[in-house]
């Protein structure tokens, strides 16, 4: 007759021996579906489930508690269990589809895949699949952002400016009406200038803090008077309908003095 005994840990390997009084709790006489790591714990070996071939799709591997498997064109998933990875031939244009999945597996947190595609048997390539968060709408993305497609095609997709840079803001210099700057920092957005005061009027001593909603207003640091940031006053137009009062120096001699007011806008 048996008996169950829960082991936590081995202080030898497996061994044959019969003590007296019994077999030892502190070895193994047998070890079936498991092994003995290297605190030597007992561990279950992983156990495996089939997944069904989906059409038009090559190879399986887990990753991140889901079931992964590979495809050149887009392929719908059975399952939210199921990935579908869609591979695209280093050839730009090519038309060759997927052949085989030489090898997929985790490393240093991304699947490495070597994939052989149908045109030329004899080279197998090799794919790190790096993953972005995927694009959503109304949404500000910065310079250099990457994402992919709500639906994967197999590419990624970097946001770039539509429009070429203006210059970056630089201490005391000259303002005129309708400059436009860009923060030293890009941030999404660039400024226009709506209205300067004084004889020579100039950028401040300090950059501002830049505001990042469109219509906002700054009125620059000048004579030792700190940065102004002022929100939009009228968001259903998407900017300010009246210029707000004039900040003055600490001496409130607007001669003396020039600040300047920026409106942003994205570029």
């Amino acid at each position: 007759m048996s008996r169950t005994e829960v082991l936590s840990a081995v202080k030898s390997g497996m061994t044959r021996l019969r003590l007296k009084g019994g077999a030892s709790k502190e070895s193994l006489y047998e070890l079936l579906n498991g092994f003995v790591d290297a605190s030597r714990s007992v561990v279950p070996r992983p156990g495996s489930r089939r997944l069904h071939t989906i059409p038009g799709t090559k190879g399986v591997c887990v990753f991140g508690g889901k079931y992964v498997v590979f495809a050149s064109t887009v392929v719908a998933s059975p399952s939210p269990d199921v990935i579908v990875e869609v591979l695209t031939h280093p050839v730009a244009g090519s038309t060759a589809q997927l052949a085989k999945i030489h090898f997929a597996k985790p490393f240093l947190g991304f699947l490495y895949v070597v994939a052989e595609w149908d045109d030329d048997p004899t080279i197998a390539y090799h794919y790190y699949l790096q993953s972005f968060g995927t694009w959503t709408a109304d949404t500000p993305y910065p310079l250099g952002a990457v994402m992919q497609a709500q639906i994967a095609n197999g590419y990624a997709y970097v946001a770039e400016r539509l429009t070429s840079p203006d210059p970056v803001w630089v201490a005391k210099q000259p303002r005129t009406v309708a400059q436009k700057v860009e923060p030293t920092i890009e941030n999404g957005y660039k400024y226009e200038v709506i209205a300067v005061y004084g004889t020579t009027p100039s950028s401040g001593v300090t950059e501002p803090t830049w505001p990042v909603i469109e219509g906002a207003v700054v009125i620059e640091e000048t004579d030792g008077v700190p940065a102004v940031s002022i929100p939009p006053t009228d968001t259903g137009t998407g900017g300010n309908t009246t210029l707000p009062p004039n900040v003055g120096t600490r001496y409130d001699n607007m001669g003396g003095s020039d600040p300047r007011r920026n409106s942003a806008e994205q570029p």
